[in-house]
């Protein structure tokens, strides 16, 4: 029983890492979606409320936020969930228009800390310790 166990996860195991890999087919899978939203464009229109309402809420965080376009937002859509496994956020909207289905998206460095550049020393404090004592002059 243990060694059908140990089988059925090993199954899992397999097809999960499959699923996961990066294939040529979730890119090609973006491009023919692309290529049929933009054939469609002039029937069905350049925006819609879902567009409206992301242009919107990017345009409240960045001010200089474009619009994008239905089809532009199908395409970033398509690319970050199936071929990047990224959140749909509108840097990451930008970054996959900006690059792309085929490139991997930069890696951002953390921005550099600013130093001081005076530094603000205490005043000592007299220290207590005990008396020493004086010498004489007898």
């Amino acid at each position: 029983m243990w060694k059908i166990a140990l089988l059925l996860a090993i199954g899992c195991i397999y097809v999960a890492s499959q699923e996961t890999t990066i294939s040529p087919r979730g890119r090609e899978i973006c491009q023919r979606e692309n290529a049929k939203c933009l054939r469609n464009e002039n029937r069905l229109g350049s925006t819609n409320d879902v567009t409206a309402a992301f242009n919107n809420q990017c345009r409240r965080t960045n001010r200089r936020w474009r619009n994008i376009t239905r089809c532009q937002l199908a395409n970033a859509t398509c690319q970050l969930t199936l071929v990047r496994c990224q959140t749909l956020s509108c840097d990451n909207v930008l970054r996959a228009l900006q690059s792309g289905p085929t490139t991997r998206p930069p890696r951002t460095r953390p921005t550099p800390r600013t130093r001081r550049t005076t530094r603000r020393t205490r005043p000592t404090r007299p220290t207590r310790g005990p008396v020493t004592p004086t010498e004489s002059t007898d």
